[in-house]
């Protein structure tokens, strides 16, 4: 099991509760649901690749949403499962 709430604090060190950032509870809910499929995507060693590439597109997407509700805040994509961080598309302010 993934010991962590899917986002990192990484001015701070530590990983942030979604709920202590103000973030809708729509959000909250599908950033619960997406930690649970990858937690599921982790114990099978990421051995479905279509599996993680949905992952990680939904964990990129989860981004854009956090960045729309929380504003100006640096935020970036880290793909455990390859183990890097994944440059994200420019997002733009609504």
């Amino acid at each position: 099991m993934i010991d962590e709430t899917g986002i990192r604090d990484t001015l701070e060190g530590g990983y942030l509760d979604p709920t202590s950032l103000s973030l809708s509870a729509t959000l909250i809910t599908r950033i619960e649901d997406w930690l649970r499929c990858y937690e599921t995507a982790h114990a099978d060693g990421y051995s479905d690749e279509s599996v993680t590439a949905g992952l990680d597109e939904e964990g990129i997407a989860i981004c854009h949403l956090i960045h729309r509700e929380l504003g100006d805040i640096k935020i970036q994509y880290f793909s455990e499962a390859k183990a890097e961080v994944v440059l994200l598309p420019l997002i733009e302010r609504q």
